[in-house]
Protein backbone atom coordinates (compact mmCIF):
# COMPACT_ATOMS: atom_id res chain seq x y z
CA UNK A 1 0.00 0.00 0.00
CA UNK A 2 1.27 3.38 -0.79
CA UNK A 3 1.14 6.60 1.53
CA UNK A 4 -1.97 8.10 -0.04
CA UNK A 5 -3.73 4.74 0.84
CA UNK A 6 -2.31 4.89 4.02
CA UNK A 7 -3.69 8.53 4.80
CA UNK A 8 -7.19 7.87 3.21
CA UNK A 9 -9.64 8.12 6.16
CA UNK A 10 -13.85 8.46 5.96
CA UNK A 11 -16.26 10.17 8.29
CA UNK A 12 -17.20 7.48 10.53
CA UNK A 13 -13.59 6.82 11.21
CA UNK A 14 -13.40 9.96 12.22
CA UNK A 15 -15.80 9.99 14.18
CA UNK A 16 -15.00 6.71 15.38
CA UNK A 17 -10.89 7.99 16.58
CA UNK A 18 -12.83 11.22 18.43
CA UNK A 19 -15.08 8.86 20.51
CA UNK A 20 -12.24 6.42 21.70
CA UNK A 21 -9.90 9.61 22.14
CA UNK A 22 -13.13 11.11 24.73
CA UNK A 23 -13.01 7.96 26.78
CA UNK A 24 -11.38 8.29 30.26
CA UNK A 25 -7.98 6.08 30.55
CA UNK A 26 -7.77 3.01 32.34
CA UNK A 27 -5.15 1.38 34.12
CA UNK A 28 -4.42 -2.41 32.24
CA UNK A 29 -1.81 -4.51 33.50
CA UNK A 30 -1.56 -5.34 29.56
CA UNK A 31 -1.09 -1.80 28.71
CA UNK A 32 0.71 0.99 30.60
CA UNK A 33 -0.22 4.92 29.53
CA UNK A 34 2.30 7.09 30.05
CA UNK A 35 0.11 8.72 32.50
CA UNK A 36 0.51 5.84 34.75
CA UNK A 37 4.19 5.11 34.38
CA UNK A 38 4.66 7.15 37.99
CA UNK A 39 1.92 4.80 39.72
CA UNK A 40 3.78 1.52 38.49
CA UNK A 41 7.45 2.74 39.86
CA UNK A 42 6.32 3.25 42.81
CA UNK A 43 4.31 0.12 43.27
CA UNK A 44 7.85 -1.76 41.77
CA UNK A 45 9.45 -1.09 44.56
CA UNK A 46 6.67 -1.70 47.29
CA UNK A 47 7.43 -5.13 45.59
CA UNK A 48 10.89 -4.57 46.39
CA UNK A 49 10.61 -3.57 49.88
CA UNK A 50 8.46 -6.36 50.62
CA UNK A 51 10.62 -8.82 49.17
CA UNK A 52 13.64 -7.48 50.85
CA UNK A 53 12.19 -7.49 54.02
CA UNK A 54 11.09 -11.39 53.47
CA UNK A 55 14.87 -12.39 53.07
CA UNK A 56 16.15 -10.56 55.98
CA UNK A 57 12.95 -11.98 58.31
CA UNK A 58 14.03 -15.47 56.58
CA UNK A 59 17.93 -14.75 57.50
CA UNK A 60 17.26 -13.81 60.64
CA UNK A 61 15.45 -16.74 61.45
CA UNK A 62 17.86 -18.95 59.91
CA UNK A 63 20.59 -16.98 62.06
CA UNK A 64 18.69 -17.28 65.49
CA UNK A 65 18.39 -21.40 64.78
CA UNK A 66 22.13 -21.61 64.24
CA UNK A 67 22.74 -19.95 67.37
CA UNK A 68 20.37 -22.23 69.26
CA UNK A 69 21.92 -25.11 67.95
CA UNK A 70 25.16 -24.22 69.15
CA UNK A 71 23.93 -22.91 72.02
CA UNK A 72 22.60 -26.35 73.33
CA UNK A 73 25.73 -27.84 71.88
CA UNK A 74 27.73 -25.56 74.45
CA UNK A 75 25.18 -26.32 77.60
CA UNK A 76 25.78 -29.89 76.68
CA UNK A 77 29.62 -29.38 76.68
CA UNK A 78 29.31 -27.55 80.16
CA UNK A 79 27.20 -30.49 81.58
CA UNK A 80 29.59 -32.53 80.36
CA UNK A 81 32.62 -31.19 81.82
CA UNK A 82 33.88 -29.94 78.71
CA UNK A 83 34.67 -26.14 77.63
CA UNK A 84 35.34 -24.07 74.24
CA UNK A 85 39.16 -24.13 75.05
CA UNK A 86 39.05 -28.08 75.70
CA UNK A 87 36.71 -28.08 72.68
CA UNK A 88 39.29 -26.40 70.63
CA UNK A 89 42.28 -28.42 72.00
CA UNK A 90 40.35 -31.86 70.90
CA UNK A 91 39.79 -30.59 67.34
CA UNK A 92 43.67 -29.48 67.09
CA UNK A 93 44.45 -32.92 68.88
CA UNK A 94 41.76 -34.41 65.57
CA UNK A 95 44.44 -32.56 63.54
CA UNK A 96 47.35 -34.27 64.31
CA UNK A 97 49.63 -36.78 62.76
CA UNK A 98 48.75 -40.72 63.38
CA UNK A 99 52.35 -40.78 64.59
CA UNK A 100 51.64 -38.04 66.72
CA UNK A 101 51.09 -39.00 70.53
CA UNK A 102 48.44 -36.95 73.01
CA UNK A 103 50.11 -34.46 75.91
CA UNK A 104 50.42 -36.39 79.01
CA UNK A 105 50.91 -34.59 82.83
CA UNK A 106 54.06 -36.93 83.71
CA UNK A 107 56.63 -34.26 84.77
CA UNK A 108 60.16 -34.70 84.39
CA UNK A 109 62.00 -34.57 88.00
CA UNK A 110 65.24 -32.31 87.96
CA UNK A 111 68.60 -33.75 88.19
CA UNK A 112 68.88 -32.81 91.96
CA UNK A 113 65.56 -34.46 92.76
CA UNK A 114 65.62 -38.40 93.50
CA UNK A 115 63.84 -40.39 90.69
CA UNK A 116 61.57 -43.26 91.41
CA UNK A 117 60.26 -45.17 88.70
CA UNK A 118 56.74 -46.15 88.65
CA UNK A 119 55.13 -48.28 86.13
CA UNK A 120 52.81 -45.18 85.49
CA UNK A 121 55.63 -42.81 84.23
CA UNK A 122 55.72 -42.30 80.39
CA UNK A 123 59.60 -42.99 80.01
CA UNK A 124 62.12 -43.87 81.78
CA UNK A 125 63.73 -41.03 83.19
CA UNK A 126 66.97 -41.64 83.88
CA UNK A 127 69.12 -44.39 85.55
CA UNK A 128 68.81 -45.36 89.21
CA UNK A 129 68.67 -48.15 91.60
CA UNK A 130 65.24 -49.75 92.12
CA UNK A 131 65.95 -52.38 94.88
CA UNK A 132 63.61 -54.43 96.40
CA UNK A 133 63.73 -54.84 100.34
CA UNK A 134 61.62 -57.47 100.73
CA UNK A 135 62.33 -60.35 98.39
CA UNK A 136 64.18 -63.78 99.12
CA UNK A 137 67.66 -62.43 98.23
CA UNK A 138 69.18 -58.89 98.53
CA UNK A 139 72.10 -56.86 96.61
CA UNK A 140 75.03 -55.03 98.12
CA UNK A 141 77.05 -52.87 96.33
CA UNK A 142 81.13 -53.13 96.10
CA UNK A 143 83.45 -50.89 95.52
CA UNK A 144 87.22 -50.39 94.24
CA UNK A 145 89.12 -47.00 93.97
CA UNK A 146 92.40 -45.92 93.58
CA UNK A 147 94.08 -42.40 92.63
CA UNK A 148 97.59 -41.24 91.71
CA UNK A 149 97.71 -37.65 91.20
CA UNK A 150 100.98 -37.04 89.98
CA UNK A 151 100.57 -39.79 87.50
CA UNK A 152 96.83 -38.35 86.68
CA UNK A 153 95.49 -41.65 87.46
CA UNK A 154 92.00 -41.70 89.17
CA UNK A 155 90.03 -45.17 89.28
CA UNK A 156 86.49 -45.71 90.76
CA UNK A 157 84.53 -48.65 90.44
CA UNK A 158 81.38 -50.23 91.91
CA UNK A 159 78.97 -53.36 91.40
CA UNK A 160 76.52 -54.87 93.05
CA UNK A 161 76.65 -58.39 94.49
CA UNK A 162 73.93 -60.89 94.92
CA UNK A 163 73.44 -62.13 99.02
CA UNK A 164 70.96 -64.87 99.69
CA UNK A 165 71.49 -69.09 99.19
CA UNK A 166 68.29 -69.38 97.07
CA UNK A 167 69.55 -67.73 94.18
CA UNK A 168 71.19 -70.62 91.59
CA UNK A 169 74.88 -70.05 90.53
CA UNK A 170 75.20 -67.02 93.05
CA UNK A 171 78.84 -67.62 92.88
CA UNK A 172 79.05 -67.70 89.24
CA UNK A 173 76.71 -65.01 88.72
CA UNK A 174 78.72 -62.80 91.52
CA UNK A 175 82.04 -63.61 89.03
CA UNK A 176 80.71 -62.59 86.28
CA UNK A 177 79.12 -59.30 87.78
CA UNK A 178 82.69 -58.14 89.25
CA UNK A 179 84.27 -58.90 85.68
CA UNK A 180 82.50 -57.05 83.44
CA UNK A 181 82.52 -53.98 85.83
CA UNK A 182 86.75 -54.15 86.01
CA UNK A 183 86.79 -54.61 82.70
CA UNK A 184 88.52 -51.55 81.70
CA UNK A 185 90.58 -51.41 84.73
CA UNK A 186 91.86 -54.97 83.76
CA UNK A 187 92.26 -53.91 80.31
CA UNK A 188 94.04 -50.88 80.46
CA UNK A 189 95.12 -50.23 83.94
CA UNK A 190 95.63 -53.54 85.67
CA UNK A 191 97.27 -53.34 89.07
CA UNK A 192 97.88 -49.74 88.79
CA UNK A 193 99.69 -49.08 92.12
CA UNK A 194 102.90 -50.64 89.97
CA UNK A 195 103.17 -47.32 88.37
CA UNK A 196 102.77 -48.45 85.00
CA UNK A 197 100.13 -47.01 83.77
CA UNK A 198 98.95 -42.78 84.00
CA UNK A 199 96.86 -40.25 82.53
CA UNK A 200 93.87 -42.61 83.02
CA UNK A 201 90.56 -42.37 84.41
CA UNK A 202 88.47 -44.84 84.57
CA UNK A 203 84.87 -44.76 86.39
CA UNK A 204 82.08 -47.30 86.88
CA UNK A 205 78.66 -46.99 88.12
CA UNK A 206 76.33 -49.64 88.92
CA UNK A 207 72.97 -49.17 88.98
CA UNK A 208 70.38 -52.16 89.95
CA UNK A 209 67.40 -51.09 87.70
CA UNK A 210 65.30 -54.36 88.29
CA UNK A 211 64.39 -56.55 90.92
CA UNK A 212 62.34 -59.34 91.43
CA UNK A 213 61.80 -62.64 92.48
CA UNK A 214 62.43 -63.54 89.21
CA UNK A 215 64.52 -61.39 87.31
CA UNK A 216 67.66 -59.33 88.16
CA UNK A 217 69.04 -55.88 86.11
CA UNK A 218 72.06 -54.67 86.53
CA UNK A 219 73.41 -51.54 84.24
CA UNK A 220 76.93 -50.54 84.39
CA UNK A 221 77.22 -46.55 83.47
CA UNK A 222 81.31 -46.58 81.76
CA UNK A 223 83.83 -43.85 81.86
CA UNK A 224 87.04 -44.19 80.53
CA UNK A 225 89.99 -42.09 79.65
CA UNK A 226 93.19 -42.72 78.50
CA UNK A 227 95.69 -40.23 76.95
CA UNK A 228 93.70 -38.75 73.90
CA UNK A 229 90.92 -41.63 74.06
CA UNK A 230 87.69 -41.10 75.51
CA UNK A 231 85.04 -44.11 75.62
CA UNK A 232 81.18 -43.66 77.16
CA UNK A 233 79.35 -46.67 77.41
CA UNK A 234 76.60 -48.91 79.01
CA UNK A 235 76.93 -52.58 80.09
CA UNK A 236 73.91 -54.36 80.65
CA UNK A 237 73.27 -57.88 82.42
CA UNK A 238 69.36 -59.62 82.91
CA UNK A 239 69.83 -62.11 85.34
CA UNK A 240 66.74 -64.93 85.47
CA UNK A 241 66.47 -65.72 89.40
CA UNK A 242 64.82 -69.05 89.07
CA UNK A 243 67.10 -70.50 86.77
CA UNK A 244 70.40 -68.85 87.93
CA UNK A 245 71.20 -68.09 84.25
CA UNK A 246 72.75 -64.74 82.62
CA UNK A 247 70.46 -63.99 79.82
CA UNK A 248 71.48 -63.58 76.24
CA UNK A 249 70.68 -60.10 75.67
CA UNK A 250 70.35 -60.22 72.44
CA UNK A 251 67.45 -63.34 72.32
CA UNK A 252 65.28 -61.61 74.67
CA UNK A 253 63.38 -59.61 72.16
CA UNK A 254 63.21 -60.62 68.34
CA UNK A 255 64.58 -57.51 66.85
CA UNK A 256 62.73 -56.75 63.62
CA UNK A 257 62.42 -53.64 61.16
CA UNK A 258 59.41 -52.64 63.36
CA UNK A 259 60.99 -52.87 66.63
CA UNK A 260 63.47 -50.33 65.06
CA UNK A 261 60.28 -48.03 64.05
CA UNK A 262 58.66 -48.38 66.98
CA UNK A 263 62.30 -47.44 68.67
CA UNK A 264 62.83 -44.35 66.45
CA UNK A 265 59.12 -42.79 67.51
CA UNK A 266 59.38 -43.43 71.25
CA UNK A 267 63.35 -41.72 71.37
CA UNK A 268 62.56 -38.94 69.05
CA UNK A 269 59.43 -38.21 71.62
CA UNK A 270 61.88 -38.96 75.04
CA UNK A 271 64.96 -37.24 73.64
CA UNK A 272 64.18 -35.32 70.85
CA UNK A 273 65.89 -34.83 66.82
CA UNK A 274 69.00 -37.41 67.93
CA UNK A 275 71.39 -37.81 65.30
CA UNK A 276 72.65 -40.89 66.48
CA UNK A 277 69.07 -41.83 65.82
CA UNK A 278 68.42 -39.70 62.25
CA UNK A 279 71.49 -40.86 60.80
CA UNK A 280 70.54 -44.39 60.63
CA UNK A 281 68.24 -46.30 58.82
CA UNK A 282 65.51 -48.54 60.23
CA UNK A 283 67.78 -51.32 59.34
CA UNK A 284 71.04 -49.95 60.76
CA UNK A 285 69.00 -49.22 64.29
CA UNK A 286 67.64 -52.95 64.26
CA UNK A 287 71.61 -54.17 63.77
CA UNK A 288 73.06 -51.62 66.38
CA UNK A 289 69.76 -53.15 68.84
CA UNK A 290 70.54 -56.66 68.12
CA UNK A 291 74.56 -56.35 68.34
CA UNK A 292 76.28 -58.17 71.54
CA UNK A 293 78.38 -55.30 71.50
CA UNK A 294 76.53 -52.09 71.13
CA UNK A 295 73.21 -53.46 72.39
CA UNK A 296 71.25 -52.00 75.16
CA UNK A 297 68.67 -54.07 76.98
CA UNK A 298 67.36 -54.06 80.78
CA UNK A 299 64.33 -53.98 82.49
CA UNK A 300 63.02 -51.28 84.56
CA UNK A 301 60.11 -50.56 86.56
CA UNK A 302 58.63 -48.66 84.28
CA UNK A 303 59.12 -50.93 81.10
CA UNK A 304 61.84 -52.49 79.18
CA UNK A 305 64.94 -50.15 77.79
CA UNK A 306 66.52 -50.88 74.91
CA UNK A 307 69.48 -48.67 73.00
CA UNK A 308 72.32 -49.02 71.80
CA UNK A 309 76.19 -47.56 72.57
CA UNK A 310 77.56 -45.58 69.35
CA UNK A 311 80.79 -43.80 68.30
CA UNK A 312 80.87 -40.90 65.93
CA UNK A 313 84.28 -39.24 65.23
CA UNK A 314 85.97 -38.93 68.14
CA UNK A 315 83.64 -39.15 70.52
CA UNK A 316 81.25 -41.53 71.72
CA UNK A 317 77.83 -42.43 73.72
CA UNK A 318 74.65 -44.33 74.52
CA UNK A 319 70.87 -43.83 73.87
CA UNK A 320 67.57 -45.40 74.83
CA UNK A 321 64.11 -45.63 74.97
CA UNK A 322 61.61 -47.25 76.86
CA UNK A 323 59.48 -49.66 75.39
CA UNK A 324 56.14 -50.20 77.74
CA UNK A 325 54.50 -52.53 75.35
CA UNK A 326 57.68 -54.56 74.89
CA UNK A 327 55.52 -58.04 75.28
CA UNK A 328 54.95 -58.18 71.26
CA UNK A 329 58.30 -58.11 70.84
CA UNK A 330 59.41 -60.51 73.04
CA UNK A 331 61.74 -63.53 71.19
CA UNK A 332 59.39 -66.86 71.30
CA UNK A 333 61.46 -69.85 71.99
Amino acid sequence: MDDMERSTSTPEMEEQSNHIAEEPNVYSPLYVPKQNEKKNNHLTMVLIIILLIVLVVGLIAAVSRLVQTAMVEMGEDVLNGNTLTSKIEQTLQNWQGEDEEEASDFTVPEEDEPYIPSAEDEYYVRLTDAIGNDLSYTVTKQDYSYTDDEKNLYISISYPEIVGDVVRNKEHINDAIERAATYYLRSYANHPENGEVSNCQIDVTSYVTYMSEDTLSIVLSENLYLMDMGQVDLFCMNIDIQTGQIMDNTQILSYSEDLAKEFRKISNRQNGEADAVSALTDTEIADFLSDSTSGIIFYTPVGLEIGYNYSVDSSSGWITATIKDYQKYIHKM
